[in-house]
């Protein structure tokens, strides 16, 4: 059913598999036996699709898996350990979990609902439950779609003695319906007794953002500026200036910082959606559509609304155009610093990097290569040097609707003449959309080539074996290269 032919994985020099073969058949409960960071949860996460091998195939039923992804509808999977959006509850959990393998499957098997007692939690938030309630709910979800196969890492890692013994039994109880059972563990003990025998997605992460208390924050932080900025001037103009500011500098920081930490807290979540028979681009977008609708929502409550109430004019709308666009695309800048590296520390300070280049270091590139040429007519080449600035364009389209070009001398001149045109703000506009594709494409393109794996493999020199067990099979030796710290 499942096979796999010379399979090899390193991470950098650390090679952690090295021509694996494994044959797995339905009715066999498998348990991979071997110590912490021996490869164990790679070579799971590599027969579902989420972390790519350098070397080798993996067939489910005869067929290649590479590329595919509609094979998981026949596997139930369990973390190792479950990480799920904070501020969804229970039920929300299992109804996206419905929606998404929605006619992938007719038998739906709750039995371990209420087994660990879980219906009577189910309007409790996710961020809330303890590390063994969360252990409960994997468990759960794994056997909810009743799947011919079951893979199931490290099941009774958190549990108490009671839900574990409960576990078992229902994992027994599966393989006597003639499922292929595997099973990860460092722990011999715990597996003694088995050895004996993308629009749904994007609502619940909007659903779990709205309601972080970072966000209502910023929300409310907006609101209170802006009704400040404009209560204090008579002149509407000049709070439309004030908010100009707040737009160029703290809404893209915000945007940016919060998206790429969002991404970096939901890699385990994300990981557990991939296990799902759905493809790596629909999730990765569905995340990103989550993440910046509940941003520009929370700019438009905060801003939008009462620029609209304040000054309903032309010049205001632009403002809460640029603003948003400018949310948008830093959110894509975002995720595209999350899927260039696992780190998290580097990628929060590779997204510090981006918003500093373009809110303050770009500026200062284009003042010293106007101070260098200042022989030469620069002001039409500008309008291509803005251009490659996303900060700088909606800087530039909302002061050009301000009737204050002039303080900008003969190069506020080319831009009025561009940007107070039809075409002209057309155009930026549609560079701005720019901005926000591109970067999301890329990293769309990376991330579903990317290895996803809960956190950097250590290094090491001792050399430890990676064992196979089950029925009929006593232990064998399934690889030999396996480095541990």
């Amino acid at each position: 059913m499942i096979r796999t032919e010379h399979i090899h994985k390193s991470f950098g020099k650390l090679t952690v598999l090295r021509d694996v073969n494994v044959r797995l058949e339905r009715g066999r409960a498998v348990a991979v036996i071997g110590p912490n960071g021996s490869g164990k949860t790679t070579l799971i996460k590599i027969l579902l699709g989420l972390v790519i091998p350098d070397a080798g195939t993996v067939y489910f039923d005869n067929q290649p898996v590479q590329g595919a992804y509609q094979y998981r509808t026949q596997i139930g999977y369990m973390p190792q350990i479950g990480h799920y959006p904070a501020n969804l509850k229970i039920r929300q959990l299992f109804e996206m979990m419905k929606d998404l393998r929605k006619g992938n499957s007719n038998t739906l098997d709750e039995d371990l609902l209420d087994t660990f007692g879980l219906r009577a939690m189910f309007d409790k938030a996710l961020g809330t439950l303890s590390g063994g309630t969360k252990q409960k709910v994997s468990a759960a979800l794994a056997f909810l779609f009743d799947p011919p196969v079951l893979i199931l890492d490290e099941p009774t890692a958190g549990l108490d003695p009671l839900a574990s013994e409960l576990l078992k039994e229902k994992i027994q109880r599966e393989h006597a319906k003639g499922k292929l059972i595997l099973i990860t563990s460092h722990v011999m003990a715990d597996l003694d007794d088995l050895e004996k025998t993308m629009n749904k997605i994007t609502k619940y992460v909007l659903y779990d953002i709205v309601r972080n208390r970072f966000v209502l924050g910023y929300t409310a932080l907006l609101l209170a500026i802006t009704l400040s900025f404009f209560g204090f001037e008579s002149d509407s103009n000049k709070g439309l200036l004030s908010l100009l500011n707040i737009i160029l500098m703290v809404v893209p920081l915000v945007s940016i910082i919060f998206s790429t930490i969002h991404f970096y807290n939901s890699y385990e979540f994300i990981e557990l959606l991939l296990a799902q028979p759905l493809s790596r681009q629909r999730i990765f977008l569905s995340e990103y559509a989550g993440v910046a609708a509940s941003l520009s929502l929370a700019f438009l409550v905060g801003l939008g609304v009462p620029t609209v109430l304040f000054d309903g004019s032309q010049r205001g709308a632009v403002l809460i155009i640029s603003g948003l666009l400018l949310t948008l695309t830093f959110v894509s800048l975002a995720f595209l610093a999350a899927v260039v590296t696992r780190d998290k520390a580097k990628g929060i300070g590779l997204a510090l990097v981006l918003w500093f280049y373009f809110a303050l270091v770009y500026d200062g590139l284009v003042l010293g290569i106007l101070f260098s040429f200042s022989d030469y007519p620069l002001e039409k080449p500008m309008l291509l040097l803005t251009a490659l600035n996303p900060t700088d364009l909606a800087r530039v389209m909302v002061l050009m609707k301000m009737d204050i070009s002039a303080l900008m001398g003969f190069t506020g001149a080319v831009f009025q003449d561009f940007f107070s045109t039809q075409y002209g703000l057309l155009v930026a506009l549609a560079v701005l959309l720019v901005w926000v594709a591109w970067p999301v494409a890329v990293a769309t393109r990376i991330f579903s080539k990317k290895d996803l794996y809960p956190s950097p493999v250590r290094r090491g020199t001792m050399y430890c074996p990676l064992l196979l067990a089950g029925e009929g099979m006593g232990m064998r030796l399934a690889t030999k290269i396996v480095r541990v710290p």
